[in-house]
């Protein structure tokens, strides 16, 4: 087994809750897992999870910054699941979109799919 193998399925392998829990991260990985609109190939349901996996091999100090920039908090969500269709995909993406932009952390999408993109969500200040 790898070192990599044993950290956590989780956006850098971040094995410290301090670092990795929703409540004390300012950063949220959104897994998708969606494969709905591919024209050539299939795989790009499994994107996200690809992605998360290789990110555990990564280093976490950064060089450039001089600085561990995970220590921000970086939680990785739980992957929201394929639909049937296109249409409810995206509304389901909105909704949740919405819940989290209340959260007030910064999101971000992974994921394979080139429909799966970040829906436009108003924030509190725009409203």
């Amino acid at each position: 087994m790898t070192e990599s193998q044993s950290l956590p399925m989780n956006f850098g392998g971040i094995a410290e809750g301090e670092f990795s829990s929703f409540d004390k991260a300012r950063i949220l990985v959104w897994p998708i897992s969606y494969e709905g609109t591919v024209s050539y190939g299939r795989g790009t349901g499994r994107g996200a999870a690809a992605i998360i996996d290789a990110s555990r091999n990564m280093e976490l100090y950064d060089e450039e910054t001089d600085a561990e920039v995970y220590k921000l908090g970086i939680h990785t969500l739980e992957e929201s699941p394929p639909l049937e269709t296109p249409e409810r995909m995206m509304s389901s993406l909105y909704n949740r979109a919405k819940e989290l932009v209340d959260s007030g952390k910064f999101i971000t999408m992974l994921g394979g799919e080139h429909s799966v993109s970040a829906p436009v969500i108003r924030t509190h200040a725009e409203k």
